[in-house]
C-alpha cells in the first residue's frame, strides 16, 4: 500500500510541474512576441489615412516600431511652391531645417519650375529626392 501512495504523490508533483512549465512557455511566447513587435496594444496601433476616390478610410498599419517614425500622410501630393513649414516636414527625410531652406529657396528664386529643382536646396540630394519624388508637385 505504501508504494501506491508514493507513486500518486509523485504523479501529482509531475502534473504541478507540467502546469508551471506550460505557464512559463506561455509567458516566454508572449514576451518574444512583444519584443519582436507582433504584440500591439491599442495605443501602439498606428492608423494610416488612405484616400481613394474622395472617400476617407482608416486602415490599421502593420508597421514595426522602426517604421512608425514617419508620420502618416495622405496620397495627395505636396505642392512645394505653396506648402508651409509643417506640411513640408511631413515629407520623408525633411525636417524643420530643410523645410525652412525649401521656403527660403522658393522665395529667392520665385518658386520651383520643375520638381527636380528641389535638389538645389542644401541638404536635399538624390537619395532624399528619390524618397519624395512621387509625393511632391509644383502645380
Amino acid at each position: 500500500m505504501r508504494k501506491t501512495g508514493i507513486k500518486k504523490a509523485h504523479i501529482t508533483l509531475l502534473k504541478t510541474e507540467l502546469f508551471f512549465i506550460a505557464v512559463a512557455v506561455i509567458i516566454a511566447a508572449f514576451t518574444a512576441g512583444f519584443f519582436t513587435g507582433r504584440a500591439k496594444s491599442p495605443r501602439e496601433l498606428k492608423l494610416d489615412t488612405v484616400l481613394t476616390a474622395g472617400t476617407a478610410a482608416l486602415t490599421p498599419s502593420g508597421s514595426s516600431a522602426a517604421e512608425t517614425a514617419e508620420p502618416a500622410r495622405t496620397t495627395l501630393k505636396t505642392n512645394i511652391n505653396t506648402a508651409g513649414l509643417e506640411e513640408l516636414m511631413e515629407l520623408p527625410g525633411i525636417g524643420e531645417t530643410i523645410a525652412g531652406r525649401i521656403i527660403e529657396y522658393r522665395s529667392s528664386k520665385g518658386g520651383f519650375k520643375k520638381i527636380e529643382e528641389i535638389m538645389g536646396v542644401a541638404g536635399i540630394g538624390e537619395k532624399t529626392f528619390e524618397k519624395i519624388r512621387d509625393l511632391i508637385t509644383i502645380e
